[in-house]
């Protein structure tokens, strides 16, 4: 591993380095893979002893070994290190609002952290279409924003525009509201396929073509804080100080960005819930 790092340092970079090495190692058979502590304990070393001072860069270790397991589901791990960065992806207690602070910061380094969690996951369809709409016997989903015509349940047509729409699992139901051409406001319902149904199951916030918030399990308390940014994510930032007006520190984070006070804001509600009752594993 260290012949491969110090081969992919030595080439000239003008802007950040990102470092990929394949240990190639046996494949994985479950939970923490034996090679991580290993990998992450050498490259620490690294970092101390022989990294030359100013040298940083993004490095991505890791074990795709489908080769050595043809008969076998494809599986594959990965360890992101922030060599000469002590602020990516180190063990270590820490702020909510900070650790949201440093995952802005290094933003395009989680997410080919988060892609690597689902390398072995090919697409059903070559278009990125939904396997529903693609295989299945789908009336096709309705988008957020778009128009069209529906039954009125009369036998008759209404010409409308998607305002909003969700689903009741329980009933395999989708639930409409739509404004047609005279601004009068509707609401509609019909049943979802098992296809489709599960189409909706693996793409919640993104099913009716807009990212909007869905109801989730909440397993810890970054998790429930990252549901509470993404909530209040469009919070003017008056009603935001508003909120906070009775903070210790208010004069402070009035020089603050939004986002940094949406965090402050934030973390606060995750403090109040959690001191009264609140566990981790509730449905939100």
């Amino acid at each position: 591993m260290i012949v491969h790092l110090n081969q992919a340092l030595a080439k000239p970079a003008a802007d950040e380095r990102l470092i990929f090495i394949d240990i190639n190692a046996e494949p994985d058979t479950g939970g923490k893979p034996a090679w991580v502590e290993r990998v992450a304990q050498r490259l620490e070393r690294y970092e101390a002893k022989e990294l030359p001072d100013g040298v940083h860069a993004y490095v991505f270790v890791t074990n795709m070994a489908h080769h050595r397991a043809l008969d076998r589901p494809g599986v594959g791990s990965a360890l992101p290190f922030g060599l000469g960065m002590p602020d990516f992806n180190r063990p270590g207690w820490m702020r909510l609002r900070d650790t949201h602070a440093l995952k802005q910061k290094h933003i395009d380094a989680h997410r080919i952290g988060e892609i690597f969690g689902k390398y072995t996951q090919f697409p059903a369809t070559f278009d990125g279409g939904l396997p529903s709409e693609a295989f299945g016997e789908s009336r096709g989903r309705v988008l957020i924003g778009e128009t069209y015509r529906f039954g009125d349940g009369n036998g008759g047509e209404i010409l409308g525009t998607v305002t909003a729409a969700t689903v009741r699992e329980e009933e395999s139901q989708v639930v409409i509201g739509i404004t047609d051409d005279k601004g009068r406001a509707h609401l509609l319902a019909h049943p979802l396929t098992a296809d489709e149904l599960a189409d909706y199951r693996a793409n919640r916030e993104a099913y009716f073509g807009r990212i909007q918030p869905v109801g989730r399990k909440i397993t810890t308390h970054r998790e429930f804080f990252d549901f509470l940014m993404e909530t209040h994510a469009h919070l003017p930032r008056e009603e935001l100080l508003n909120r906070l007006a009775l903070a210790p520190d208010i004069e402070t984070l009035r020089s603050g960005t939004d986002d940094e006070l949406r965090a402050t804001y934030c973390e606060g509600m995750v403090a109040v819930l959690q001191a009264s009752g609140f566990k981790t594993g509730d449905r939100t």
